[in-house]
């Protein structure tokens, strides 16, 4: 029966550990939650704190919310932004983990992005993607078939093994 009970109690510790480690929505499914009740002019902006805000079209108001683990930030800010609609992102990711962020501090500005918008103003925040930035950007992502790399706005895929390759 002990032994029973100590089994129990290690899964459920196991299973706890996992759930806060992992997460099975994707950055882009976390983004397209957010933008579903958009109105216009509204845009997202991934925040050196590791949380993806909508804000207002005025940039002062955080309309919503989502913390991102560091797979999440990584899929966002590491691998030519997989999130089209993401109008700004702030630089280091270095560590960091959105989960952290207290409920509070979720509604806040980004940091570090009301600096920004008082020096440029909210039209200034880009939304294209220059094709030589995604271009650069090809190299992180892993592909098998070559829709892979042009879904990503690559050109092919250079396989370094079969069924294993790059986009470039």
């Amino acid at each position: 029966m002990k032994f029973l009970t100590q089994a129990l109690a290690a899964m459920a510790i196991l299973s706890s550990f996992s759930a806060a480690t992992s997460t099975s929505e994707s950055a882009r499914d976390v983004g397209l939650r957010l933008m579903a009740g958009k109105t216009s002019g509204e845009f997202l902006v991934l925040g050196a704190d590791g949380v993806l805000r909508l804000y207002a079209p005025d940039g002062a108001t955080v309309v919503d919310a989502a913390p991102l683990d560091p797979d999440q930030i990584e899929e966002v800010a590491g691998r030519g932004r997989a999130i089209p609609e993401v109008r700004a992102v702030m630089p280091d990711f270095s560590g960091v983990d959105g989960r952290r962020v207290s409920q509070e501090q979720l509604f806040d500005q980004a940091p570090g992005f009301a600096a920004a918008m008082s020096e440029r103003g909210p039209d200034s925040l880009t939304t294209a993607v220059s094709p030589l930035t995604r271009r650069q950007d090809c190299g992180n992502v892993i592909c098998r078939t070559i829709a892979t790399c042009k879904s990503n706005g690559c050109v092919f895929c250079f396989f370094f093994v079969p069924g294993i390759g790059a986009c470039v």
